[in-house]
């Protein structure tokens, strides 16, 4: 579950759930991070890393995702794009080829 978390949300978990972040050199920040996510109870850590995987993306891509070609699903998918991105490339996508 740890690794599926950017560091932002790991740290949000961590804040949430022990009222502090670990206080350690940015070397051994990353594994004294892994250790506190470890002492959380599987079933709490869970809820916590669902409740920040929502807050990831309001946007509504599926609808989007239809219209893209196939080629393009894995990018479209992993992007982190914002509405205007969607817009811009859609509008790149409608635009007729004259090769």
């Amino acid at each position: 579950m740890f690794k599926i978390l950017r560091k932002h949300e790991c740290e949000e978990i961590l804040f949430t759930h022990f009222g502090r972040l670990p206080e350690t050199s940015q070397v051994k920040y990353y594994k004294e991070c892994l250790n506190w996510f470890t002492e959380i109870n599987i079933d709490v850590a869970y809820r916590y890393m669902l409740r920040e995987l929502k807050k990831r993306s309001n946007i509504n891509r599926y609808e989007f995702e239809k219209k893209v070609p196939y080629e393009l699903k894995t990018l479209v998918y992993f992007s982190e794009y914002n509405l205007s991105d969607y817009n811009a490339l859609e509008t790149f996508l409608n635009k007729e080829f004259r090769g």
